[in-house]
């Protein structure tokens, strides 16, 4: 596991600017807590199950002279992790959280609320992913439940590792919904199951969608060959980059990162015979600086964070999906896809292998005819990654 070298960030530190609106008290964290030197005012420190946590307040952060370390050691079972105060929710609506991070290892973020009937809930909201070597920003959407009365939120350590954060932010967001809705259905690593199983259910309800292969894959068992690609394409599919050898992006050196992004590229481009200008990351890791270098070799990246896409939150560097794993069932897709129609919001769906009887990253061909049936009843448009993107980009919307 890299060590973050914490002496390298002291003097990198700039000076704090508070964010519009922010609903935090506190957020850079330079307010020390007047009982406890390792916590900031405002915040809490917690650890459940067994391991060794230290928790710390360092005399560095990303902006100003402060923020929180977590650092857990034989770890067994449990989570660490520090949080805000409970904030009250006055009037419910949609808010955007972000927060910059330096980690040498994974970090669930979770939303929990203190509901009106003294319930609690929770809500999944993502993950952070490695960043041991610069500042990493997580950035995600949050809707509170009804009857929500309270809000905290928190990155959970739930293994041996570092997390450092700062720079807090959490403001009400207005959401700017397009024109039309939409919905881009995507397959990430080109299973050979993909061609033999949906791609009937597909011409059977005349759609197409969005295929990330991985460039090492064409000639290996259990995956598409360039005919059958080029097959799908003839039949309106897009086809973009999963890396060269489906690498954990955030783990590489930078040498290593450039060869798997622009070596896919160029393998994928001579087989299919055009450019390639999609990439989703594999396992959907990536930090700061991987996301940086991907938009350098391709035109957009589809993530695996958790969301849909409007016209005030779209990036093309972080298109946000929502992922359909073994158990999720047809009735729970579709009801995304009613979330967006009435939000006016680009849908990005992502599936894997199309299997009878299969482990977590599968669905049954039942499951996605349900689905495909499910979006032909309703009034929105399946349309490839491509043709979203130039869609919006023909109404001179910002998609940087």
């Amino acid at each position: 596991m890299p060590v973050i070298n914490e002496a390298a960030f002291v003097a990198s530190s700039t000076a704090v600017q508070p964010a519009e609106g922010n609903l935090l008290f506190n957020p850079s964290l330079e307010m020390v807590d007047f009982d406890n030197d390792s916590l900031a005012t405002g915040w809490q420190s917690q650890k459940e199950g067994e391991s060794d946590t230290k928790f710390t307040r360092l005399n560095f952060g990303h902006t100003g002279s402060s923020s929180l370390k977590v650092e857990v050691s034989n770890h067994v079972d449990g989570v660490s992790y520090y949080q805000f105060t409970p904030l009250a929710i006055l009037g419910g609506g949609t808010c955007d959280y972000s927060v910059r991070y330096l980690s040498n290892t994974y970090s669930e973020v979770n939303a929990v609320y203190a509901m009106n009937d003294g319930s609690t809930e929770y809500q999944y909201l993502g993950v952070s992913y490695p960043s041991p070597n610069g500042w990493s920003t997580l950035t995600t959407r949050l809707v509170p439940p009804e009857g929500a009365v309270t809000v905290s939120i928190y990155n959970l350590l739930y293994n041996n590792g570092t997390l450092i954060t700062d720079d807090y932010v959490l403001t009400r967001a207005t959401v700017v919904p397009f024109d039309r809705p939409m919905v881009t259905i995507t397959f990430d690593d080109a299973f050979e199951s993909f061609y033999e199983n949906a791609f009937p259910l597909f011409q059977k309800y005349h759609m197409d969608g969005t295929i990330y292969l991985v460039s090492n894959d064409f000639k290996a068992p259990r995956f598409m060959s360039v005919k059958q690609i080029k097959e799908l394409e003839e039949h309106g599919f897009e086809i973009g980059s999963h890396s060269v050898s489906h690498a954990h992006l955030p783990a590489l050196s930078s040498k290593e990162l450039r060869y798997e992004l622009e070596e896919s590229k160029r393998v994928i481009e001579k087989k299919l015979g055009h450019p390639i200008e999609a990439f989703a990351a594999p396992y959907g890791e990536y930090n700061d600086f991987v996301q940086a270098e991907i938009m350098k070799v391709y035109d957009s990246h589809r993530s695996v964070d958790v969301g849909f896409n409007t016209k005030d939150n779209l990036t093309k560097k972080n298109i946000r999906a929502m992922s359909a794993v073994v158990d999720t069932e047809p009735e729970t897709v579709l009801g995304w896809v009613d979330t967006a129609i009435a939000n006016g919001a680009w849908l990005s769906l992502v599936y894997h292998d199309i299997v009878e009887d299969g482990g977590m990253f599968t669905n049954t061909p039942d499951h996605l005819e349900a689905v495909l049936a499910g979006l032909a009843a309703r009034d929105i448009d399946v349309v490839t990654n491509k043709e979203a993107l130039e869609y919006i980009e023909s109404k001179n919307l910002t998609t940087d």
